[in-house]
């Protein structure tokens, strides 16, 4: 059964939405205004989500869909990854520009290292072991190497994607070459080559962007884009905008259910849409098997401010 867990800021919980029954089937309470996606263990016994209020990050059963613990971290937390070996996690500390590592075997924080301003939300490349970290504040990415035989970091490096673009999360391919970073305050998606530790192309996507995720084949990528309430469609081959499609009031986290062909998108309600009440503070539901007639199929109603979204299959 393929599910979407979808945070929830303003309600501190967390919706867990069946993709099978297309509706919310559970809801876990954790409070401390969580932020960024719930990220899974390789085992998918336990999944984690920063909470942004509480300086923490809460455990969360994956079998029973509670908490079951709470790991202290630094100020403000908003995104985290889990290493491949489901050892360690690797959490962004936005009010103190530092990032945690955590001993999740242990439950407990054992190491920070300094980050440039407000880290936001991360994606970990585990076949060229490194770490990519939107700096929202220092219109950056964090390109940092992490030892394959150690949970300690190296220094970290800093790509730029443009003064005031606000970058805000990423998204990578499967050899860790090529990353995709949605900013904020711009009105283009940056294409990085990870290895050169350079931005090589903007793809214009209207302003706000949010997340972006890849299809399974990585021959399209799909990002919403909060202030036209849009999620566009992206010919990663050309680089170019195929196809827009409004989903829902203010679109921001999103995931793909590789196995059901079927994207979900978090509906954050700051602005109008043309789906009315039904779209507000859900989960939008878009048929994405073929790229370029992508369809909403449905909206589900889950709690307040959902930010971000994963999909566990």
């Amino acid at each position: 059964m393929p599910k979407a867990y979808v945070t929830n800021t303003d309600s501190d919980d967390i919706s867990v939405v069946d993709l099978d029954l297309l509706k919310e089937v559970d809801r876990i309470s954790i409070g401390g205004s969580p932020r960024g996606a719930v990220k899974f263990d390789s085992q998918k016994n336990f999944g984690y989500v920063s909470n942004c209020a509480g300086n923490t990050i809460s455990v969360i059963d994956l079998n029973r869909d509670r908490e079951v613990s709470k790991i202290t971290v630094g100020l403000s937390p908003r995104g985290l990854a889990i290493s491949a070996d489901g050892k360690s996690a690797y959490v962004s500390n936005s009010g103190e520009n530092t990032l945690s590592v955590v001993d999740l075997v242990a439950r407990k924080e054992i190491a920070k290292i300094a980050m440039g301003e407000n880290p936001r939300h991360m994606a970990l490349l585990p076949r060229v072991n490194k770490l990519l970290v939107a700096q929202w504040g220092s219109d950056s990415v964090a390109n940092i190497d992490i030892p394959t035989d150690a949970d300690s970091l190296s220094p970290l490096r800093a790509v730029s994607v443009g003064g005031g673009s606000r970058p805000y999360s990423l998204t990578a391919t499967q050899d860790g070459l090529r990353a995709y970073v949605a900013n904020t305050q711009a009105d283009y998606l940056s294409v990085l080559d990870v290895q050169r530790g350079s931005e090589v192309t903007r793809i214009n996507i209207g302003f706000g962007g949010r997340a972006v995720v890849l299809s399974k084949d990585e021959k399209f990528a799909f990002a919403s884009v909060e202030n036209s309430n849009e999620l566009v469609v992206i010919n990663t081959i050309s680089d170019s905008v195929v196809k827009r499609l409004e989903i829902g009031p203010s679109p921001r986290g999103i995931a793909m259910s590789h196995d059901l062909g079927i994207l979900g998108g978090g509906t954050f309600t700051r602005s109008n849409s043309s789906f009315g009440d039904a779209a507000r503070n859900s989960l939008a539901l878009v048929d994405v098997k073929d790229p370029l007639n992508a369809t909403v199929i449905g909206h589900v109603k889950v709690g307040l401010g959902p930010c971000s979204v994963s999909v566990l299959e």
